[in-house]
């Protein structure tokens, strides 16, 4: 049996979509479980340091994109021997992961808290009453992170995170984060990307 061209193309287009949605789903879900540890571990860690109530919502990370990396290792194949290639290739692939929406065990625990968590639109309108009033400050500690990126050895994490609690005031900072000999993660370095 003889398939006629428009099949066949439309068969390689499926199948070629298939994979690729296949691959995706394997780059998000391969260290899932660890970047969701890493992501409860911080807000934990937020958590026992904080001045107000928190809100939480996800980030964005602020690191190279896919394009950036491909376009560095067209100009430079040996940047994969860089220490840290592995982990920012990580990172990128899983930039659109909410570290709240797609890790259960971060939302049970926010949720048992009582902590609020919103998508960053949801954010900006209970802020929108504080804009414009000088010396005002938030009513909480407004906390944002993007999913973290874990290493290959499954020992060391990094993510970008937001902290801001005043009106034109707050920071953004890479976290970097590791796991002690029990498995439990800490965080070893904030490292200020950008202040306001």
């Amino acid at each position: 049996m003889r398939l006629s061209p428009p099949v066949t193309i439309l068969t390689i287009v499926a199948v070629a979509l298939a994979s690729i949605s296949i691959a995706r789903w394997l780059r998000l879900n391969d260290r899932r479980e660890e970047s969701c540890s890493a992501a409860l571990a911080y807000l934990q860690y937020v958590d026992a340091r904080k001045q107000k109530p928190l809100l939480i919502h996800d980030e964005g990370w602020g690191g190279p994109t896919q394009e950036d990396i491909s376009r560095a290792i067209r100009g430079d194949p040996d940047v994969r021997k860089h220490p840290d290639f592995e982990i920012y290739e990580h990172a990128a692939n899983i930039q659109e992961v909410s570290p709240v929406l797609d890790c259960p065990g971060v939302l049970s625990w926010l949720r048992s808290k009582k902590i609020a968590h919103h998508d960053r639109h949801v954010i900006d309108k209970l802020l929108r009453p504080f804009q414009g009033l000088d010396g005002e400050t938030y009513p909480w500690d407004v906390i944002g992170m993007s999913m973290p990126a874990i290493s290959n050895d499954r020992g060391r994490s990094i993510f970008d995170s937001s902290i801001y609690g005043a009106l034109l005031g707050g920071a953004i900072y890479r976290v970097e984060m590791a796991q002690d000999h029990d498995g439990r993660w800490f965080v070893v370095r904030t490292s200020v990307m950008a202040v306001s």
